[in-house]
């Protein structure tokens, strides 16, 4: 966004008008009720001084917004603003005026105008759906409230309001790729990709290479298109990056996987891409600077430190049937060589009328009626640590015996938890400044017979997150997620209503 708008606002000065013209404004334009609050707030802060026009005109800053209200589809709103024809009335008005009378009715109506269509902007650009409906859709992480006031402030006193922008960071990134795909749709779509390049290897020659090729220029996987028909080692590595780009093994193989990705027209890939935007709307603007993050349809933790990414780790998430919750809390206990209380659910269907020495067989006990756990050791489920931020879904990650898992690049096989490829790693770093617990004694303490547990020093803020498209913030490559819960189509279609 144009980071000159902030810069250019006027600040607080002696050219004022009466706070009555309010009134009026309000009974005349009364669509903007809803950002009255915040705009008489604006003003009484700033004693009714001028914001957008000086003696000279018409600032920068309002020119720009002016621009950018009469530009709307490149923000993505989903419904237009209010009031934009009179808003474009006034604005040649007070460009005509042969004198600056800043008594003037025109003037000051301009000068309201400009604040109101400001913050509705703003609230139409940065909201999101209610609490109540966002967990309607199954999105359970808690929001951060914004003060569209406070934030037009911010751009008088710190010249800061699009450089940080009161939205998590994805929606920006995200807006950058949706533009290029626009253009693609603009200009007839994705190229046809034809069924028999399906298995084709580097190398081997095809006739209709060529729109392969094509495809891959489009979506910016192929820096160049040649006339050559030879799967030669260019186009096989912009096979690759487009693979990973979509959560596919990462090989130069173009299979079936490849070509049901390449079909999905543009128009389908612009709606995914408005739905993540709205998504990151839905995100904490200002995640902690320290904290984890779980992208379900990406089967991947991320650790982050100073708001920096640490590492990465595959994960399993839940099934369809036994879905992992979107939600946000803390963690605060790292429990080693954990019991696995067994869910009732699958009490009932795999153990139930099963005798004590039975489940001793299994290394299981029972712990009171109906109630089965199964003891710390290598066949236990969770394997040998598990990580705690006690919530209402019973949600946790934790370590598995089930390592072949993590060998599929689908990984929605559990009944909810999240499982880890390398739990060791998240605990060396979560204990990475407390000396007592050593590599030796995380070792010993992974491998008991009775749980133990850990209170963290330092409780770590934990996002579980739902997003099908998404940018590589190290790559600024756009990536794209199956929809393994199913949850994109019904998302759009609360965001049209």
């Amino acid at each position: 966004m144009d980071g000159s708008i902030p810069q250019l606002i006027l600040k607080k000065n002696n050219i004022i008008f009466d706070s009555s013209n309010g009134q009026y404004f309000f009974t005349k334009y009364p669509k903007f009720k809803t950002i009255q609050a915040d705009w008489k707030s604006f003003y009484t802060n700033r004693s009714y001084s001028y914001a957008w026009i000086d003696s000279a005109g018409i600032s920068t800053a309002g020119e720009n917004l002016h621009n950018r209200i009469n530009n709307l589809s490149s923000e993505e709103l989903v419904d237009s603003l209010a009031y934009v024809t009179e808003f474009n009335t006034l604005f040649v008005k007070a460009n005509t005026l042969s004198g600056k009378d800043f008594k003037d009715s025109v003037l000051i109506e301009t000068e309201m105008m400009f604040t109101a269509q400001y913050l509705s902007y703003a609230k139409q650009l940065y909201s999101s759906l209610s609490t109540d409906e966002l967990k309607k859709l199954g999105w359970n992480i808690k929001k951060q409230s914004i003060s569209y006031n406070d934030f037009l402030n911010k751009a008088l006193d710190k010249n800061e309001l699009f450089e940080n922008e009161p939205v998590y960071y994805q929606y920006n990134l995200l807006k950058k790729h949706l533009q290029h795909y626009k253009e693609i749709e603009t200009n007839g779509g994705f190229a046809k990709i034809d069924s028999s390049l399906k298995k084709l290897i580097p190398g081997e020659s095809h006739p209709k290479l060529i729109n392969l090729k094509k495809y891959l220029f489009q979506v910016k996987d192929l820096a160049k298109i040649d006339s050559s028909l030879i799967y030669d080692d260019n186009t096989a590595k912009a096979i690759q990056q487009f693979r990973k780009r979509h959560g596919l093994k990462d090989t130069t193989l173009i299979n079936e996987d490849v070509l049901k990705q390449m079909r999905i027209p543009v128009s389908e890939r612009i709606k995914q891409i408005l739905v993540n935007m709205e998504r990151s709307k839905w995100m904490p603007v200002n995640p902690e600077n320290d904290y984890i993050s779980v992208n379900i349809p990406d089967y991947t933790l991320n650790v982050y430190e100073k708001s920096k990414l640490q590492f990465s780790m595959n994960v399993v998430v839940g099934a369809l049937a036994t879905k992992t919750v979107i939600f946000s809390d803390t963690m605060k206990v790292i429990a080693f060589s954990p019991y696995w209380y067994v869910p009732y659910s699958i009490y009932k269907k795999e153990l139930a009328g099963r005798s004590a020495a039975s489940l001793r067989r299994k290394n299981m006990e029972y712990v009171g009626a109906n109630s089965v756990r199964q003891l710390p050791g290598p066949d236990n489920a969770l394997g040998k640590v598990k990580f705690l931020f006690p919530n209402q879904y019973n949600i946790y990650f934790h370590d598995t015996n089930a390592k072949e898992k993590f060998a599929f690049s689908q990984r929605a096989f559990s009944h909810g938890c999240i499982r880890l490829s390398d739990p060791k790693k998240l605990v060396n770093y979560l204990l990475r400044n407390e000396p007592k617990y050593s590599a030796k004694v995380i070792d010993s303490l992974m491998n008991m017979r009775k749980e133990t547990q850990v209170k963290m020093a330092k409780p770590m803020p934990v996002i579980i997150g739902y997003f099908t498209s998404f940018v590589n913030i190290n790559s600024n490559l756009l990536q794209f997620r199956k929809d393994i819960y199913n949850y994109d189509e019904k998302m759009l279609k609360e965001i049209l209503n």
